[in-house]
């Protein structure tokens, strides 16, 4: 298990608390071993806060964002930067760069939202640098998504308009990539990207297809056509095959499935009477072959005696459709 933590007992000399900057570990939930992992060669902690760490199935490699600049030599460029840490070997790599190798250049805030392929091999991020690839002009505004092939070095742009090429009129990010790196999911504000896109500059998910070069929007069609609703929150299964959103109106949300495959919508948080859920559903996660979807809802409908008027987790299990409540004591 991955996580991010401002405890101060974690590692010696660590400030920790409220003003403390955070690190990333990973704990062996077998053995019960805790290893920090936002640290230079020789154990000493990153300069700078670390977060949002993101593990591989096999537990080797650990990717995470961070403003630290001593955790790999000549860390020259003044921006959050995306790091994988080698688990097996005990090394430190900075991976969010550029297509010629070098660091993020003209950024104003570097690498931010980012996902690791389940195997390690691609990283999809999001950055307003200047410098990712050769062929956009600097000064264009918009935050974008890449994918870099760790093996190759290789470095693509994603979001582009698919009806004529050219560049976002606005901001996209949250990315999630299959472990082939064919489809990558995000969240978008632009309105280009494919023609569409009805609801404008509202806030959207769109599907990817690195091998097509296909952008596809993703609404339910119960949402389609209304000019508030909005996509939100999306998580591709390893597989490739499913992806699971939040979608909705200005004061609902839901979860839904969609089946990459058959180009098909289902509903995840159906009420126990066979309508959408009464509250807001967000923070989702789908397993590795899509069998089960986790979230948090406020939705009090899901199963019975939930009476706690609390934000509550769940987990879907698509093979049942059962939904069964999951944050207990």
């Amino acid at each position: 298990m991955a996580f991010e933590s401002n405890a101060s007992n974690f590692i010696p000399g660590d400030v920790g608390g409220m003003f403390g900057d955070a690190d990333v570990f990973v704990k062996d939930i077998v053995t019960n071993v805790l290893e920090p992992i936002s640290v230079t060669s020789d154990g000493e902690k990153g300069n700078a806060g670390s977060g949002w760490p993101d593990i591989t199935d096999d537990g080797r490699y650990v990717a995470f964002n961070s403003d630290a600049s001593n955790l790999v030599p000549d860390d020259t460029n003044s921006n959050p930067d995306i790091f994988l840490f080698d688990r097996y070997s005990g090394t430190m790599s900075l991976i969010s760069l550029a297509y010629d190798g070098s660091q993020l250049g003209g950024a104003t805030y570097g690498a931010d939202t980012f996902a690791l392929s389940p195997d390690g091999r691609y990283l999809a991020f999001m950055t307003d640098s200047r410098n990712v690839v050769p062929d956009i002009p600097p000064f264009t505004g918009a935050d974008k998504l890449y994918v870099r092939n760790l093996t190759t070095g290789e470095v693509e742009h994603i979001t582009y308009s698919s009806i004529d090429g050219d560049l976002p009129n606005e901001s996209s990010g949250g990315p999630d990539i299959s472990t082939n790196g064919r489809y990558v999911t995000f969240w978008s504000l632009a309105s280009n990207l494919v023609s569409d896109d009805l609801n404008g500059d509202g806030l959207d998910v769109f599907l990817h297809d690195r091998a097509t070069g296909e952008t596809t929007r993703l609404m339910p069609p119960d949402l389609e056509g209304l000019t508030d609703s909005i996509a939100y929150e999306a998580a591709i299964s390893s597989d490739g095959r499913y992806v699971a959103f939040g979608a909705g109106g200005s004061a609902s949300g839901n979860v839904y499935l969609y089946d990459i495959q058959d180009k098909t919508y289902s509903l995840v948080t159906e009420g126990l009477d066979g309508w959408p859920s009464n509250g807001v559903s967000q923070d989702v996660s789908i397993s590795p072959t899509g069998r089960f979807v986790t979230f948090r809802s406020k939705a009090s409908n899901l199963v019975p005696n939930d009476n706690n008027d609390q934000e509550d987790a769940f987990l879907y299990d698509q093979d049942t459709g059962v939904t069964e409540l999951i944050s207990l004591a």
